[in-house]
Order: C-alpha cells, then structure tokens, then sequence
C-alpha cells in the first residue's frame, strides 16, 4: 500500500505522468527505480540511527 501511494506521488511530483505520453517508458522506469532505491537507502540509514539511539539511551 504504501508503495503504491510513494510511486503514485513520485510521478506527480516529477511530472512522469506526462513524460510517459512522450514515449519516454525507459527513462521514466530508470529514473523511479533510482529515487526508490535511495529512498529505501535513506529509510534504512534512518532505522539505523533509531536503533542505535535506543540501544544508547
């Protein structure tokens, strides 16, 4: 669920709705793998640092 609503808001965001009308299917693929890769990179990063707080605190 949540995956659908984050894809769903990266293509209106980026404007890749109206990218893909321009045959631009490649691209568009290449470019929202990449800014869900880093966004699970920061996601993770994130985790880190909160289990890292808890274990210290």
């Amino acid at each position: 669920m949540a995956a659908a609503v984050f894809s769903t808001l990266t293509y209106e965001f980026f404007g890749l709705a109206t990218a893909m009308v321009v045959d631009w299917d490649n691209l568009v693929s290449v470019s929202l793998g990449l800014v869900m890769i880093l966004a699970s990179l920061i996601f993770r990063y994130g985790a880190e640092l909160e289990g890292e707080a808890v274990t210290q605190g």
